[in-house]
């Protein structure tokens, strides 16, 4: 079991990883690159609200972080609403993206 202090390590860790990654494409010059992400930072966003605590809710160790973690939560969202901005959600090649993604996962 993870204590408290590793639990917060683990989620500063994946933030810190989302972010880079996103502005990393944020401003990327091939359009294509950016809208074949959108789809994945979707995820990436869910994933950190998964950890900092949607799930995980009778194993995750208590800790004083959780302000700290909406906040994050929050800027993550921020950020993908900027590239989201960039593109178009419904554009063709966004869609196909999505549903390349969906036949890994049945909802």
């Amino acid at each position: 079991m993870m204590d408290g202090q590793k639990y917060s390590d683990l989620v500063r860790s994946v933030y810190e990883l989302i972010l880079k990654e996103m502005e990393f494409y944020k401003n990327h010059p091939r359009q294509e690159m950016v809208k074949s992400m959108y789809p994945k930072f979707i995820l990436m966003y869910e994933f950190l609200r998964m950890l900092r605590g949607e799930a995980f809710t009778e194993i995750r160790p208590s800790t004083d972080s959780q302000k700290d973690f909406y906040a994050m939560e929050n800027n993550i969202r921020v950020k993908l609403e900027e590239i989201r901005s960039h593109i178009n959600p419904d554009d063709e090649y966004v869609q196909l993206k999505i549903k390349e993604m969906q036949k890994n996962f049945i909802l």
